[in-house]
């Protein structure tokens, strides 16, 4: 080491005559900052020699502290490729039933072939509209793949009212043979498929520790109690613990609406219940080593707030029963003449994946609902409409008690919420574009939940192009989600422009502990011509004009005790109890502890037009749970400077479109000259987008209804669906 360091001070002479800096002060400063981060490397490599694998630096560190991240790079299902593309077609006389019978097939006989496909082969549907009415089950059957001719080419229309799914009626069961959920008798303690949680065993890599605490990334449990039907290597454990039952600082999991203690507006009834107590903080893991007491897990915890003053358990499906590796690609899902719940069931299972989908109307709640899974992926896929489109529904995606799925690389068209968490952790929502979203009121601006309830924790949303961010508090917070160079507008462009709730960052009361890190937030007006005012994202869209008007957000920020000022019109409205900057509504109270845990850090706004890079907005102090992040001197003296990714090593081998392809990253404070106006040069389209705007109209089987034509193989290049490693984490130095 100190031959290295030694080393560093002769590099000083060295750099300095290799790149002519002479001695000015402005060189020196930039050769001292320089060598600083030369020597963090080497030191950090140093380090890392003999570190364990859970302590190598992340692409955030130095930015957020551990306590507000978790290693995405690692995410299952980062770690997972979808497998399908060397799987055979399966030839039983079920499968070549499917085949011979053409668009005449029944679901029966869909059913069939799937029981009877072998492992790692796909039952295949040829090109044809196919009339279902009734549901496709995959029974548990592993191993599986349903795969179409493409999405203009085979088109399933689905109606009737399907079969039992969870919480209504679906007609895509992809899932186990047989299913709990979290309030069966089975689950609760003292039942078949339960366990207490007595302790930990591992190394913290995060949060905070101390007595009675479980540490977060904690990859061993001790457990007792365990239910008869005894959980085996492979079994998802659904780890939960009870839900606070008042208000407290920091990290929140609460749903109550008690005068005084008002977590929600309106409570819930998620998660098990014990005792009268919710448990909706959940995380899926899966059981990889017993022994005796002691159970492995992967990944580790997540939450900085297991204790065990909340009684910690976990629950797992009836005979550990899964369906995994099952997915779906290459097809349109027509649900417009079903009348189901939602349209696909995604329950208990591991590995799973739909892949270039075209998805039109899903069901009256949901087109996908996402329940006690792991390890799913969701890419390359386009979704149109939404048969719900009012409160309590009109969700592309709606997620419960489910970790670690990947959805990226996805357009959402004319819907109302293209995600809609209950509870769920560990995702990655990236690369996606939502365009012209639909709600019973046509003036409102609305777009994606990523909390809606209590539960979820630890997400990432990266490289988006959104309307707005809205995690409201209307059945409980949920705490410490981080949002990375997303593109979050706060209106539509025309000819699609909203007049109301045109916030691009929603954070209702008791949502704390956020992460907002080089996003372009806002959106412009066109000067001039036929759209004069009016938002636009395009200089094009501005006929007759140009795009060099005013930014529609009128306020930086509505908050309690800074301003309520143009309301709800803002850049950030933060910590109200509803969508209005008022001090309650009903029992829940207005809250300064959202905009004080809030982390901002290197992100364009339309309203100050410029990047923020405030030391004070970095650095919250500690509260309950969450680390301070680092302090406001640390980030006055740190380089404004950002990683491409948060999960990805460097630029993913999918990143390659037909209809272009925009540098790497996309969004963020450092892009210059891109292709969306109004914001300074900082955001090019996504290849979702470009996807989008370069589609043609499906004028062949959808006349009139505005659908695309939509195949990811006519807009994607050949390595869609796959991505780079994640970045070495295994790295040693030789130390003399």
């Amino acid at each position: 080491m100190k031959k290295w360091l030694s080393r560093l001070r002769y590099n000083h002479v060295l750099i300095s005559d290799k790149f002519g800096l002479g001695e000015t002060p402005s060189a020196q400063a930039h050769l001292s900052n320089f060598l600083r981060l030369q020597a963090v490397a080497l030191i950090a490599l140093f380090f890392c020699a003999f570190a364990p694998a859970a302590v190598y630096a992340q692409a955030w560190s130095g930015i957020l502290d551990p306590s507000r991240a978790i290693d995405w790079r690692n995410n299952p299902a980062m770690n997972f490729t979808i497998p399908s593309g060397n799987w055979s077609k399966c030839v039983t006389t079920a499968c070549n039933a499917v085949t011979s019978s053409g668009t005449g097939v029944t679901a029966a006989q869909i059913n069939a072939a799937i029981a009877s496909a072998p492992a790692n082969t796909y039952v295949s549907l040829g090109s044809g509209v196919f009339n279902l009415s009734s549901c496709i089950s995959w029974a548990g059957h592993s191993n599986v793949v349903l795969r179409g001719n493409g999405p203009t080419n085979t088109i399933i229309k689905f109606s009737g009212g399907g079969c039992g799914g969870y919480s209504g009626n679906t007609m895509i069961q992809m899932q186990a043979a047989s299913n709990t959920y979290d309030q069966s008798a089975a689950n609760l303690p003292g039942g078949s498929n339960s366990l207490t949680i007595t302790g930990t065993a591992g190394t913290a890599i995060g949060g905070p520790t101390g007595p009675g605490l479980y540490p977060q990334g904690a990859t061993q449990i001790t457990v007792s109690g365990v239910g008869s039907d005894t959980p085996k290597v492979g079994t998802l454990l659904m780890i939960d613990q009870a839900n606070d039952t008042a208000l407290a600082p920091g990290w929140l999991q609460c749903s109550v609406t008690t005068a005084g203690s008002a977590c929600s507006e309106n409570g819930n009834n998620g998660g098990r219940k014990i005792n009268g107590v919710n448990y909706e903080q959940v995380q899926a893991v899966r059981l990889t080593a017993i022994n005796g007491s002691t159970y492995t897990i992967s990944p580790g915890l997540y939450a900085n707030n297991m204790r065990s003053s909340q009684h910690p358990g976990a629950w797992w499906n009836f005979s550990s029963g899964l369906c995994t590796q099952c997915g779906i690609e290459n097809l349109t899902l027509d649900y417009y003449a079903a009348s189901v719940t939602s349209g696909l069931n995604i329950y208990d299972c591991y590995q799973c994946w739909l892949k270039n989908l075209r998805v039109l109307s899903g069901g009256g709640r949901s087109d996908i609902v996402l329940v006690q899974s792991n390890t799913i992926i969701i890419r390359d896929s386009y979704f149109f409409q939404t048969a719900g489109s009012s409160s309590g529904g009109g969700y592309v995606t709606d997620v419960v008690e489910t970790s670690d799925a990947l959805i990226e690389n996805n357009i959402y068209d004319q819907v109302d919420n293209p995600l809609m968490f209950e509870n769920g952790s560990g995702f990655i929502i990236a690369y996606n574009f939502s365009h012209n979203n639909i709600f019973t009121n046509p003036n409102w601006v609305i777009d994606v939940f990523p909390s809606h309830d209590s539960g979820s924790m630890m997400n990432l949303y990266e490289g988006n192009n959104f309307t707005q961010i809205s995690q409201d508090t209307q059945h409980g917070p949920s705490p410490v989600i981080t949002y990375f160079r997303n593109k979050i507008a706060g209106n539509q462009p025309v000819p699609n422009p909203k007049t109301e709730f045109t916030t691009p960052i929603e954070l209702q009361a008791n949502q704390r502990g956020m992460n907002f890190i080089g996003n372009v937030l806002g959106i412009s007006t066109c000067a001039g011509g036929t759209f004069n005012g009016l938002p636009a994202d395009k200089n094009s869209q501005c006929v007759g004009g140009a795009l060099t008007g005013p930014s529609v957000q009128a306020a930086y920020e509505n908050s309690p005790g800074v301003s309520s000022a143009s309301c709800p019109n803002a850049i950030y409205m933060l910590g109200w109890p509803t969508a209005s900057c008022v001090g309650s509504s009903g029992n829940l109270l207005s809250d300064p502890g959202t905009a004080s845990t809030l982390m901002r850090w290197g992100n364009y706004d339309t309203v100050t037009g410029a990047v923020r890079w405030n030391a004070n907005e970095a650095a919250p102090a500690a509260t309950n749970y969450i680390n301070a992040n680092f302090s406001s001197s640390y980030f006055s003296s740190l380089a404004h400077g950002l990683p491409a990714s948060f999960y990805y090593g460097g630029k993913p081998t999918w990143w390659n479109g037909t209809h272009g392809t925009p540098p790497f990253p996309p969004i963020g404070p450092d892009v210059a000259g891109g292709d969306l106006g109004g914001v300074g040069g900082h955001a090019y389209a996504n290849l979702a987008r470009l996807c989008f705007e370069n589609t043609p109209l499906d004028a062949l089987n959808y006349v009139g209804l505005a659908a695309l034509s939509f195949d990811s193989g006519s807009c994607y290049g050949t390595n869609s669906g796959t991505s780079t490693a994640p970045t070495p984490t295994g790295l040693s130095a030789l130390v003399n």
